[in-house]
């Protein structure tokens, strides 16, 4: 079921921002279905949708217009997954907060050097050797570290 959903397309004035939001409870298969459709699309917020894959992020991969990518708390985007967001060369903004990647997955992010802003606050097996990489990221603006070590 729907609870929110906005597709904006392509014939709307170039000032507006083609978005979409898939919201908790949201299967993801109708990016899958839409993902053709959405050529422009600008911003994608799939925050807290159980459903992300690496399967699933194929089809984001091929969303090369996208500016914003916010996956925060989707749990089954993992490094595997992300290999899949490299063709966004666009992307300024992404968000992997509370997702299940380590190191590995912050390298592959760090191949996307046009984000400005990245918060991977809360990722647990991120460690020194993973933040070393984010010097790649020479646009970068914003960054969210936080919580990187759960507090026992």
């Amino acid at each position: 079921m729907m609870s929110r959903e906005r597709v904006v397309y392509p014939v709307m004035p170039p000032k507006k921002r083609p978005r979409l939001e898939v919201t908790t409870g949201t299967t993801f298969s109708l990016l899958i279905v839409r993902s053709s459709q959405l050529t422009t699309l600008r911003t994608l917020h799939l925050a807290r949708c159980q459903y992300v894959t690496a399967f699933g992020l194929e089809y984001v991969g091929a969303l090369t217009s996208l500016r914003l990518l916010d996956m925060e708390r989707s749990n089954f985007v993992t490094d595997e997954g992300l290999e899949h967001i490299i063709p966004l060369a666009n992307l300024q903004k992404l968000n992997v907060s509370e997702c299940n990647i380590t190191d590995s997955g912050l390298a592959t992010i760090c191949r996307l050097t046009s984000v400005q802003e990245l918060d991977v606050g809360y990722s647990f097996e991120i460690t020194d050797e993973g933040i070393a990489s984010i010097a790649a990221l020479t646009e970068l603006r914003s960054l969210n570290l936080g919580r990187l070590q759960p507090d026992y």
